[in-house]
């Protein structure tokens, strides 16, 4: 999945607490948000969603969106003059930009950007400037027309003077058909005075990346009732617009695990088959925990179990027909399942991504063949419930994803941010008067903002004392200096100085070094 058309920046506002216009840069691979709880993280992520919605399902809605101290302003002129809430710009890779010009004649440069527009009415505006020059002339080495054809094509700007000043000439029959097709192509276009452009747009409409959103809202359930879910459905298809009061996140979640593994929730309707189904949703299930032990480094000896089974002695409405447990099964402890609600949230945020990520995927493109639909991945606080080094996997995770989507998380740990990428960091702060801030400056940031950061600094910074695989203890930075100096004038004098697979380890003080050797020992 080649990433031919990519999100460089985005105008988020006015949008909820973001009261004025943020101008974000995002990062081709990788952008992260990091601030304090009620900062605006969530709201600014929710804003790139409900423009360009990976399913089609979110709207703007000023009552719900609006900044709530302008709203009955903004609302007088809504009809006549609806704002923009979000602008995206995008940039273009050189492939796409060859194919461009191959197929229009254009002549558009390395590094060609684009921008559009979703407005409160929920329509959009395209931003975008192309020459019809080069355009121009290659039309005018079209085979057998007229000389005074190729002069009037030669004296035009756009297509439209093109036609004007081929209709005012005497032709011959290639000019004629030439004439023709030409009109022809106009009166195709959606912007009939800028043809080129719509030409353009028209093509990479198609492969601008959509927004899928991910929260912990999105998990899983530990059981859920396959015959209210059947309702559920029923009504949400009879009433659209009440559908999200049927269709909850978790009802979302199952729907999506039961349609990667091919089951339609009518086949639960019977009393027939179950063993099949329970076997469909099994086969899926062991496929998703193995992508989920590719990058769960904490304990591999985790894996789903399904069951499907009614039991009339539940509470409603598990009473009621079958059920779909999930349970986790721990072979490190002879194969002990808990219920899957139960057990380690950040294996369940794993595999229920998985399951949601994949289904979407599927929703996109239900075919199989290759997708044309790029996805930009927004996951909200990713990884809250992972202890520090399962953050460290899932760093890995993000990188792994970011190989064929940008991503953009946020999050207010330091582990979850990489000391040596910090041009990747958006700073998000919610300030007294003006509202919700991001900005890329660290510099002028509140302290607590930051903390994550400097606390990531001081890990890496810790982890490199602790990296290597011999380490020499000294008393303190004297014997430091001292060793390295003299380690450095042997060295100059055609002796050999300390190896440099060797750290020099100040402890602080002798009564640190028992601590230090644990510690270094613990890390091998």
């Amino acid at each position: 999945g080649v990433i031919t058309v990519i999100l460089i920046s985005t105008k988020v506002g006015p949008f909820r607490s973001i009261n004025t216009v943020q101008d974000v840069a995002i990062d081709d691979d990788v952008t992260v948000l990091v601030g304090m709880n009620e900062a605006g993280k969530t709201v600014f992520l929710k804003a790139l969603h409900k423009a360009q919605d990976a399913l089609d399902l979110e709207k703007f809605n000023p009552t719900d969106d609006y900044p709530r101290k302008d709203y009955t302003a903004y609302m007088r002129r809504h009809v006549e003059k609806p704002e923009s809430a979000v602008a995206l710009s995008y940039q273009l890779d050189q492939e796409e930009i060859d194919e461009i010009n191959a197929e229009l004649s254009t002549d558009i440069a390395p590094g060609f950007t684009f921008s559009v527009s979703h407005l409160y009415n929920n329509t959009r505006t395209v931003g975008i400037q192309v020459d019809e020059a080069p355009v121009i002339a290659a039309l005018a080495c079209a085979s057998g027309l007229s000389s005074d054809a190729v002069a009037a094509i030669k004296n035009s700007s756009t297509l439209q003077d093109a036609i004007a000043n081929l209709s005012g000439i005497d032709r011959n029959e290639a000019d004629n058909a030439f004439l023709e097709s030409l009109n022809a192509r106009v009166e195709k276009s959606g912007w009939p005075t800028r043809v080129v452009e719509h030409e353009v747009w028209r093509i990479l409409s198609s492969k601008i990346p959509k927004f899928l959103y991910f929260s912990d809202y999105d998990l899983l359930p530990g059981k859920l009732n396959l015959k209210d879910l059947a309702t559920r459905v029923a009504s949400a298809k009879a009433d659209r617009s009440n559908a999200s009061k049927q269709i909850q996140p978790k009802h979302q979640a199952v729907l999506a695990l039961l349609r990667m593994a091919d089951v339609d929730i009518d086949d639960f309707s019977g009393n027939t088959g179950y063993e099949e189904l329970k076997a469909k949703v099994e086969a899926v299930s062991i496929s998703l925990t193995d992508q989920v032990l590719e990058f769960w480094k904490q304990n591999e000896d985790l894996e789903v179990e399904v069951d499907i089974r009614s039991d009339a002695t539940d509470e409603p409405p598990f009473n009621d027909g079958p059920n779909l447990y999930l349970r986790i099964k721990n072979r490190r402890h002879r194969g002990v399942t808990t219920p899957f609600d139960q057990r380690s949230r950040g294996f369940i945020w794993f595999f229920s991504f998985l399951v949601w990520f994949d289904s979407v995927q599927q929703q996109l493109d239900p075919s199989g063949t290759a997708k044309n639909s790029q996805l930009v991945l927004l996951l909200d606080e990713p990884g809250l419930a992972l202890h520090a080094l399962a953050q460290a996997d899932f760093l890995r995770y993000i990188d792994a994803l970011a190989e064929d989507h940008q991503v953009i998380y946020t999050t207010h740990s330091p582990f979850m941010v990489h000391s040596e990428r910090l041009h990747q960091v958006r700073v998000v702060e919610d300030k007294a008067t003006v509202g919700t801030v991001i900005s890329d400056n660290l510099s002028g940031s509140d302290a607590r903002t930051i903390f994550p950061l400097q606390a990531a600094l001081g890990w890496s910074l810790a982890q490199n004392l602790f990296i290597a695989k011999r380490n020499l203890l000294v008393e303190g930075p004297s014997e430091l200096a001292y060793l390295q100096a003299v380690s450095a004038l042997i060295e100059a004098s055609g002796g050999k100085g300390l190896p440099d697979d060797v750290t020099i380890v100040p402890v602080g003080g002798l009564n640190n070094v028992a601590t230090f050797v644990s510690l270094l020992g613990a890390n091998g």
